[in-house]
């Protein structure tokens, strides 16, 4: 009798293990998801990610809104889940399935837009609030851009922008 209950419990856990995972999946697939990369100095060039830091990511719920830490005495120090550094990003790309807002700043408005002729494309993405140094920007699913900012706040609206 012993065994059948062992047998019982594992098949009890695993069923609750694999639901779990599912609702994670599903909550996950729900919001917002970026990806980015961070040079490890303030000298790297626009688009340029260099230094050791890697590919660094984070999940959002709907609604939910991310602060960064800017003070450049952390860039060279990786997140770790929970503490978020935002100096020197480089490159970022909207890896959900929502778009997902972003707070940049940088030294001017050509760090943030890129020096392409017209700006962003609104294929790419839309600015709004944006100030000399300044500017949230939306990106939708699947789309990449390159900068040379600081990372500030990132946000999962809870409805998409409105054009």
């Amino acid at each position: 009798m012993p065994r059948t209950r062992s047998r019982s419990l594992r098949l009890a856990l695993t069923i609750a293990a694999a639901a779990s995972l599912a609702s994670a999946s599903s909550a996950a697939a729900q919001g917002c998801g970026l990806e980015y990369q961070r040079a490890d100095n303030m000298w790297a060039a626009f688009g340029r990610p260099d230094g050791g830091l890697g590919v660094e990511s984070i999940a959002l719920s709907i609604g939910q809104t991310k602060v960064f830490v800017t003070d450049w005495k952390y860039e060279k120090k990786r997140n770790d889940g929970s503490n978020y550094y935002g100096s020197h990003l480089r490159v970022f790309t909207n890896r959900g399935s929502r778009p997902v807002r972003l707070l940049l700043r940088g030294s001017s408005i050509a760090d943030l837009l890129g020096s392409r002729e017209g700006g962003i494309p609104v294929s790419e993405g839309i600015f709004t609030n944006v100030t000399v140094s300044s500017g949230w920007l939306t990106i939708y699913p699947g789309t990449r851009r390159e900068t040379k900012a600081d990372l500030v706040e990132v946000n999962c609206p809870p409805d998409s922008p409105k054009s």
